[in-house]
């Protein structure tokens, strides 16, 4: 593995590990406590520039934010149904699969951000387009994740499937840490990566990009929501109302200073590991991505009719499941 990707890797896995260290337990939330997961990547810049800012001890005075740190969005949204977690900031794949097995036991609260997802592929793989993954191994961090419901559509559009669905692309679970590895080894050929995997990766030169975040779904396609559990919109109304308040002010924060979610992922970064991203890096990053409070109802659309062709859903999902239940547009 190269070395900017090495110690990349080797940091985030520290931060996991240091955050994971301070989880909570499984009780629910009550007037003290509000426990809000997310992920360590760019992608999830909201809620890190909204702890580092003190936005959510404003906004939900008296309450204390415990954060917890998850590697993948169906391992949060199966926190949120467990009652380990009362909201979190998760990709629109894993809730529409948990709400197709589990039903209005999730709600949306409210969008974070568009766009943050590339289709990359091995220096000297050959491979140029989406048609050029036919015969190929494509990394995805998870079965039935955001990036991989992306990417079931990227190749249907392209008229091609996923070897368990009888075509002839294979896809394999690899979790972002080990991406680099699995890159430069050979265990894959392709990834669609979210940020900032994608960009230490082309940046190291151990991959190009095969399609931009601008061209993974028009560039629209929600990559972070924040949702919240029934429990808690039933039981505490205003927490989730503070909540929203508190993203919607992270959120255009960010919106007017991009480089803020770099700078506050860097700093986290640096507090654990003594590693950061280097600028350019972090720029690439940031720039392949919005922060946004809208969430797009066509492009949730495409989500929830990828899940179905994947055979991801237990039941159909309606498109009023995936909406905020407060909707605004930013």
């Amino acid at each position: 593995m190269r070395g900017r990707a090495l110690a990349f890797a080797v940091a985030l896995l520290a931060l996991a590990a240091a955050l994971l260290a301070g989880c909570g337990g499984e009780r629910a939330a009550d007037g003290d406590e509000l426990r809000l997961g997310y992920f360590a990547n760019v992608t999830h810049a909201v809620p890190i520039v909204a702890m580092e800012r003190g936005i959510y001890d404003r906004e939900l005075e008296g309450t204390k934010v415990s954060p917890q740190l998850f590697i993948s969005g169906p391992e949060a949204v199966s926190s949120i149904l467990a009652g380990s977690i009362d909201a979190a900031y998760v990709g629109p794949g894993p809730l529409v699969t948990a709400l197709s097995r589990a039903p209005g036991e999730i709600l949306v609260a409210a969008g974070a951000n568009e766009g943050g997802a590339t289709l990359i592929a091995a220096r000297g793989s050959g491979i140029r387009s989406v048609a050029d993954l036919r015969g190929r191994r494509v990394a995805i961090p998870a079965h039935g994740n955001t990036q991989d419901l992306q990417l079931h559509e990227l190749l249907r559009r392209a008229g091609l499937k996923p070897a368990d669905q009888g075509g002839d692309v294979t896809l394999v679970v690899v979790r972002n840490p080990l991406l680099a590895s699995a890159i430069t080894t050979g265990v894959v050929d392709a990834a669609m990566a979210p940020e900032p995997w994608g960009s230490v990766l082309v940046a190291d030169g151990a991959a190009r990009v095969v399609l931009d975040s601008d061209q993974v779904l028009d560039g629209r396609s929600p990559t972070t929501i924040l949702v919240v559990s029934r429990a808690l919109a039933e039981r505490r109304p205003d927490l989730v109302r503070a909540l929203q308040r508190a993203n919607a002010e992270a959120v255009a924060l960010v919106r007017r200073d991009p480089a803020l979610a770099g700078a506050a992922f860097n700093r986290r970064l640096d507090e654990v590991s003594g590693t950061t991203l280097a600028p350019a890096v972090i720029r690439a990053a940031v720039d392949r991505q919005t922060a946004t409070t809208r969430v797009d109802p066509a492009q949730m659309q495409i989500m929830i009719d990828a899940a179905g062709d994947a055979g991801y859903q237990a039941r159909d999902v309606a498109l009023d499941e995936v909406l905020p239940i407060r909707p605004s547009a930013q």
